[in-house]
């Protein structure tokens, strides 16, 4: 599962929403919430269905037992400042990506990554786009306005690798070799590995 579109609803629910991925089936199970809502099968990539009411808030989903942490938020336009959400809440030392901060109130928000500043393209009063200035590796503050929330974006590792073992194998592949790769980064989905 990579994303729910729109990502931000309003509370009363009601909104259609489209949550994409991969091998989707047209027996798929959604959760959102611990709560089981009914979806269309479009394709294996994609499932649709209308968000149920919720509370304000960051809310996790699930299809067939895989969660998406926060995937969906639920806020109104007009409320008093919150920030609930930051998709994705990690993403590259050099920056330079798009990061949705998701809540209420946020029109007119300054946002920074331990302290530095982000453009801001502002989307609606729950939905700004920001431009990731570069960090170093590793978990930041984000101050959105006048909240800050410890921790909340992690600055990912550059992807290097250091060693390959063992160094040789036989080119006839048999017998089969377990090989070990070892670096930075490699947490980081998807790596794909040819030989």
């Amino acid at each position: 599962m990579d994303a729910v579109s729109p990502p931000v609803v309003g509370t009363s629910g009601g909104a259609k929403i489209t949550i994409s991925g991969a091998g989707f089936s047209a027996s798929a199970q959604v959760v959102i919430d611990g709560i089981d809502a009914p979806s269309v099968w479009v394709d294996e990539q994609h499932l649709q269905l209308y968000a149920p009411a919720h509370a304000a808030g960051a809310t996790d989903v699930s299809v067939d037992g895989e969660v998406l942490p926060h995937g969906l938020v639920y806020a109104d336009a007009g409320g008093a400042e919150a920030m609930y959400a930051l998709q994705p809440s990690h993403g590259p030392a050099a920056g330079g990506v798009t990061v949705h901060v998701l809540g209420t109130g946020l029109s007119g928000a300054q946002v920074a990554f331990g302290g530095s500043p982000a453009t801001v393209h502002e989307v609606s009063d729950v939905q700004l786009d920001v431009d990731l200035p570069a960090g170093a590796p590793g978990p930041v503050d984000v101050q959105v306005g006048a909240q800050t929330l410890a921790g909340a974006f992690v600055y990912d590792s550059p992807f290097s690798v250091t060693a390959i073992t063992p160094a040789s194998a036989p080119a006839s592949g048999a017998p089969p070799v377990r090989v070990t790769i070892a670096g930075e980064g490699l947490d980081q989905a998807p790596v794909q590995v040819f030989v």
